[in-house]
């Protein structure tokens, strides 16, 4: 469905437009986007040095898996490169 005969989509596209034309609104909004994906990276990787500090302690990857909402997969795969200490 077209966004013109989509009154939901109206707004959405409205904004695609005037952020399309406007290049300070762009880049705007490409500044916001970048800090999200930055924001978040920085969130992964804090939380895989929490699950590498759990297993250091002894917790097992399940324990790690539920206390950092990680997939099982991804903490046992940290676990093989975290050093026992």
């Amino acid at each position: 469905m077209a966004a013109g005969t989509d009154p939901d989509m109206n707004a959405p596209a409205t904004l695609v437009r005037r952020f399309s034309a406007d290049e300070t609104a762009r880049h705007e909004l490409e500044s916001r986007e970048k800090f999200l994906w930055d924001q978040q990276a920085a969130m992964s990787e804090t939380v895989e040095t929490i699950a590498c500090n759990a297993l250091r302690l002894g917790m097992t990857v399940d324990q790690v898996a539920a206390v950092t909402g990680l997939d099982p997969a991804e903490v046992a795969a940290l676990q093989d490169t975290t050093p026992q200490g």
